[in-house]
């Protein structure tokens, strides 16, 4: 009796083990908790910048003399299996025009013909608001004095481990060795 009782806890105690290992918080890694995202990747495939982009980013946006920026950075990625992603990173004259051409865009999602907006995501105390369009799915948020958009037929998790990696920022632009 006493083994059996002995072993009734031992097991009890690898399950209460076991689960509490599963569930977790994974928060302290800051990863994904999709164990598929661990192989994903992305590789830069172009990079432009300069008077020609700030030129496309405006037209995109109707021509739009309402968009301070400095300097705009278009990039497009491929992703481990061969996915496209475009990135484009408007860099504003500061920190607090960024945020405020962010939430122009924000609003302006709401009433817009082409994009549905479908939430957001928060990791790390950014803010990224979601949409779906132009038969992608797009996130974009601020960070820092830039304002960047991300658009790819990518999930939540993939997306946030790139943003945690720091995939896109500004500043790069450097193709991954």
């Amino acid at each position: 009796m006493k083994i059996s009782i002995g072993f009734g806890i031992l097991v009890t105690a690898v399950i209460i083990a076991f689960f509490l290992i599963q569930f977790s918080d994974r928060s302290s890694d800051n990863l994904p908790e999709n164990e598929d995202v661990q192989d994903f990747d992305i590789a830069l495939i172009s990079e432009r910048s300069g008077d020609d982009a700030i030129s496309e980013v405006k037209m995109m946006h109707g021509g739009s003399g309402r968009l301070k920026l400095v300097d705009v950075r278009i990039q497009d990625y491929l992703t481990s299996d061969g996915r496209p992603i475009k990135v484009w990173i408007g860099i504003a004259e500061n920190e607090t025009s960024a945020d405020e051409m962010l939430a122009e865009m924000e609003s302006g999602i709401r009433y817009s013909n082409s994009f549905m907006p479908t939430g957001n995501i928060t990791s790390d105390d950014v803010v990224v608001y979601t949409a779906a369009g132009m038969g992608m799915r797009n996130f974009y948020f601020a960070s820092g004095d830039s304002v960047i958009w991300v658009a790819g037929d990518l999930s939540d998790d993939e997306f946030l481990k790139l943003l945690l990696q720091g995939s896109f920022t500004s500043s790069n632009s450097q193709k991954p060795g």
